[in-house]
């Protein structure tokens, strides 16, 4: 499994449906994780809209790098961060379900099972691949 965000991973994704999951910003306010969902939100935005975008405008390997790079800073920032509430945990749930989905091979092997399967019990289904549903 990949932990930075890659060209390869970015195009796979831009075909996955966006998590049905509620946002969790509108709680931001009133949360001691405040910061950590908003930030959760944007890079779950940024990275579908990213993979939309680079596909739909034939963005250049340049581009793709800046917007690859902006994207592993926010990660970064959300992984260090630890959550402090159960909106926290949901939101971080959420981010780390589209990853393990979007950089999770064809056939899950066992860790990315029972990553999927935490994830599910945190209530962060994850998005499902449009090839495996196909299926």
């Amino acid at each position: 499994m990949r932990t930075a965000m890659s060209r390869r991973g970015l195009l796979t994704v831009a075909a996955l449906p966006a998590l049905a999951a509620p946002t969790f910003a509108a709680l931001a306010d009133v949360q001691p994780d405040a910061a950590l969902i908003r930030d959760c939100d944007r890079a779950i935005a940024m990275h579908d809209e990213t993979s939309q975008r680079a596909i739909n405008e034939n963005w250049s390997d340049e581009r793709l790098e800046e917007a690859c790079d902006e994207f592993n800073v926010l990660a970064e920032g959300i992984i260090a961060t630890p959550a402090l509430t159960q909106a926290g945990l949901r939101a971080k749930a959420r981010i780390v379900a589209q990853q393990v989905t979007a950089y999770a091979s064809d056939t899950p092997d066992q860790s990315e099972r029972f990553a999927l399967s935490l994830l599910r019990d945190l209530g962060a289904e994850p998005p499902r691949r449009e090839a495996s549903a196909a299926q």
